[in-house]
């Protein structure tokens, strides 16, 4: 299972109606288009705030989880440095902060 189809059914498990349809991308621009569908999502899930009604996945391994750096990121986004003044921070630590 990848993270589009276990985000979409959450939702579906939580009673989301007017979802949108879920396809599976295939092409060159597969990888846009399926982030591109996960932002649909997670706008959703946003607007009906019902990030306390999914699932929540930890990592095993902290080294594993990419950094954003904050200098990539546009100032639609709010975040800020981790304690240790390091210029990135977690995906994860990113969306739950």
């Amino acid at each position: 299972m990848n993270a589009k189809y276990l985000l979409h059914k959450s939702l579906v498990d939580a009673g989301v109606s007017d979802l949108p349809r879920l396809i599976t991308r295939k092409g060159d621009s597969k990888v846009k288009m399926t982030v591109d569908d996960l932002m649909d999502l997670f706008v959703i899930v946003d607007e009906q705030k019902l990030l306390n009604k999914l699932l929540r996945f930890v990592a095993d391994n902290l080294a594993r989880i990419p950094t954003v750096c904050q200098d990539n990121m546009s100032n639609e986004y709010c975040c800020s440095c981790s304690e240790d003044g390091s210029a990135g921070k977690s995906v994860a630590s990113f969306l739950y902060n």
